[in-house]
């Protein structure tokens, strides 16, 4: 016994009449000629999530563990690229092992610490006057 109709049935019905169903069709013949176009999309172009994003045409013909597969590897290669690039980026702009001099005084330190609020320019002094006591006792 059945406890009601399957929802993944009913959800495909749904895609259907909002794809097709709701245009005017004069002939039979282009309507159906419609529905078979839905039909070969669906089954062989649209990707179903709840199929780890492969079509129902590929995993009917048992290709989805290959397409896993493949997708897989372009992954892990691209990722080695992105790092293998990212770690060119970064030796070439890295100059030199030595740690950046002092700020100079405290004006060019508001530049960093002063974002336009009111009182911050006398707390970014204070914060500079502490980071260059630092640094001379370092």
């Amino acid at each position: 016994m059945s406890s009601g109709p399957d929802p993944r049935v009913e959800r495909w019905h749904q895609t259907m009449k909002n794809r097709i169903l709701l245009e005017n069709y004069h002939l039979p013949g282009d309507l159906e000629a419609k529905i078979d176009a839905f039909v070969a999309f669906y089954n062989h172009r649209r990707y179903h999530e709840s199929l780890n994003n492969l079509t129902p045409a590929d995993v009917y013909f048992g290709r989805g563990q290959t397409i896993l597969l493949e997708r897989e590897r372009i992954k892990r290669r691209t990722i080695e690229q992105r790092r293998l690039q990212h770690a060119k980026t970064a030796a070439s702009t890295e100059t030199t092992d030595e740690p950046d001099p002092p700020l100079a005084n405290d004006l060019a330190c508001l530049k960093y610490f002063d974002d336009g609020h009111a009182g911050d320019a006398r707390s970014a002094r204070r914060a500079s006057s502490a980071a260059n006591a630092q640094l001379r006792l370092s």
